[in-house]
């Protein structure tokens, strides 16, 4: 889900969630993740991810070099909504 101020990441029920920032966010990407870095809520070698199915996501480029990637059946769409919030919250 992409707020006014922040993303929540979640799984299920969001027992296991995620909420990142706008404000930490630096950069947005769109990326292909390989197969072998598998699905779920893992660590994976550019930082964590959450990726229920599939191999195209959103990954986030925080603060302190940190990377966030989010599985996404619609990265493009994701990523712009994403960099709009970041944009309406920095023209505030």
């Amino acid at each position: 889900e992409v707020k006014s101020d922040h993303i929540l990441v979640y799984f299920g029920f969001g027992i296991i969630h995620r909420k990142i920032s706008l404000l930490d966010i630096l950069q947005v990407n769109v990326v292909r993740t390989p197969w072998y870095y598998g699905w779920g809520i893992r660590p994976a070698p550019h930082g964590w991810m959450f990726n229920v199915s599939g191999f195209d996501g959103v990954e986030l480029i925080l603060q302190k070099n940190e990377r966030f990637r989010i599985g996404s059946d619609e990265p493009m769409r994701l990523a712009e909504a994403i960099q709009t919030q970041m944009q309406k919250l920095k023209d505030r």
